[in-house]
């Protein structure tokens, strides 16, 4: 049996040093658990491969902007806030790992590189550049 030696400190807070002791033995707790039953990445999950987006429906647009200085996953939700809030914006999500943003245009909608920039800049953060991936085409919403 392993004892494992509690963190008790003079003058400290109680409950914080209790915490680092639930933290320190569930930390202990999962590496001797990892080391004794190692468990297969399914390859769907391999972190060198990209995850494969849905086709969009006919005549809805694409764009992906770069995002200068995002640092915390709290950030992304000022920036999604900001491009949803744009005119024929369907949806806007955030990877905060490659520090892009991903728009989706609604079929016939004029948003414009300048709405983006906009929309960047009202977020406090700068705008690294644009890539329409799919303009979004009116002929789908003739039919």
């Amino acid at each position: 049996m392993i004892k494992i030696g509690l963190i008790r400190r003079r003058n400290a807070c109680p409950m914080r040093d209790r915490r680092r002791n639930l933290r320190l033995s569930a930390y202990l707790l999962a590496s001797v658990m990892g080391a004794l039953s190692p468990v297969a990445v399914p390859p769907a999950m391999a972190a060198d491969q990209a995850p494969v987006k849905p086709a969009l429906p006919p005549g809805y647009g694409e764009v992906q902007v770069v995002v200068l200085g995002v640092t915390a996953p709290f950030f992304t939700f000022g920036l999604v806030k900001r491009f949803e809030q744009i005119p024929g914006v369907e949806h806007a999500s955030f990877n905060l790992k490659r520090g892009t943003a991903d728009v989706i245009v609604k079929p016939g909608a004029t948003v414009t590189d300048d709405d983006l920039r906009h929309a960047v800049r009202n977020a406090s953060f700068s705008i690294g550049s644009i890539h329409w991936i799919a303009h979004p085409s009116a002929k789908a919403v003739e039919n």
